[in-house]
């Protein structure tokens, strides 16, 4: 699927915002509802898959496009998105909006990707002080190294000595 398929950790605040952006969706909620799906509000499903198939339960049109079903899983990652790095407010307000049946998804993936960019900024701060010090991190990294190496060791000899191989 390749880069814009994942959000990273390391990702700028720009490099998110367009990922989402490039998120299919319908154009607006109108779009849906002619297909007969229900958007109850945020999902509480407890992964994608789960939401996916809720959203297809919901459809009424007999046949429906692969654009369609795009535009499905695509809402299905933004609702997932929403819940899992959403701020409460911004919660609130999208489930108010897909209840009334006004939403525009333009403006979810925009506070959406701020949400994300803002989720992550402690992370892409502290990789940037650590590459900040190359040497500090070798030590880090040499001495949980020996540290591991002096556990397995002597859990390789109580091993050894349980089944009888200690000399």
């Amino acid at each position: 699927l390749g880069p814009k398929s994942y959000i990273g950790i390391n990702d700028e605040p720009g490099v998110i915002k367009e990922k989402i952006k490039g998120a299919v969706t319908a154009t607006d909620i109108k779009e849906l509802i002619d297909i007969g799906i229900s958007i109850t509000g945020i999902s509480e499903a407890s992964n994608l898959t789960a939401e996916y198939t809720r959203l297809i339960k919901t459809i009424k049109k007999e046949n429906i496009t692969n654009e369609e079903v795009k535009a499905i899983h695509g809402i299905a990652n933004l609702n997932a998105l929403l819940r899992n790095f959403g701020t409460n407010e911004h919660k609130e307000y999208f489930n108010e909006k897909f209840k009334n049946g006004d939403i525009k998804f333009s403006e979810l993936k925009e506070t959406l990707a701020q949400d994300i960019a803002d989720y992550f900024a402690p992370f892409r701060a502290k990789r940037k002080e650590l590459e900040a010090k190359p040497e500090y991190v070798k030590k880090v990294l040499a001495d949980g190294a020996a540290r591991a190496k002096r556990i397995a060791s002597e859990t390789m000899r109580e091993v050894k000595e349980k089944i009888g191989l200690s000399a």
